[in-house]
């Protein structure tokens, strides 16, 4: 081995395989006699994967040792969550509509809103539709609002 590449030289890795794009950094560390690459892998704030569409995660075998194991669809959106990146009870349901909103509970919504002093007043000035949206409760997909799972926690139907 070279004695250019023993030492606690650094080296930039390219990161032009993953998108969105992950800068490692690489040294030699050890000795000598023996030398050792050490990987610093920055903790990303998104899903990353390889150009190719491959997403592995680490985790810990039985024995302890550690293992990539591929990604499948349905893990990224908790994934995502566990990041802080995606808030799951934003995500719109399905087939759900503002009818399935009961108007006592928006009413006792705007009750509560009224109560509190640190409350934003102007919350009560909306209409029905804009104090839902102010507040996240519905969003508009393909043109069309729909319930978030918060609306339909905070304001929906005992019985859907």
């Amino acid at each position: 081995m070279a004695r250019t590449c023993v030492g606690r030289r650094r080296h930039s890795t390219p990161y032009s395989r993953t998108v969105p794009p992950v800068s490692a950094r690489a040294q030699i560390v050890g000795t000598e006699k023996t030398p050792v690459m050490q990987i610093d892998v920055p903790k990303s704030r998104s899903v990353v994967s390889t150009k190719s569409g491959k997403v592995l995660r680490r985790r810990m075998k039985v024995d302890g040792t550690p293992e990539s194991v591929p990604m499948y669809p349905y893990e990224i959106a908790t994934r995502l969550s566990d990041l802080g990146r995606l808030d799951f009870s934003a995500q719109p349901v399905p087939d759900a509509t503002r009818d399935d909103f009961d108007p006592l509970e928006r009413d006792r919504l705007r009750r509560i809103i009224g109560t509190y002093q640190s409350s934003d007043r102007n919350l009560l000035e909306l209409t029905d539709e804009e104090l839902e949206k102010s507040l996240q409760l519905t969003v508009t997909v393909d043109g069309k609002t729909m319930p978030t799972l918060t609306g339909l926690l905070l304001l929906g139907k005992g019985s859907l």
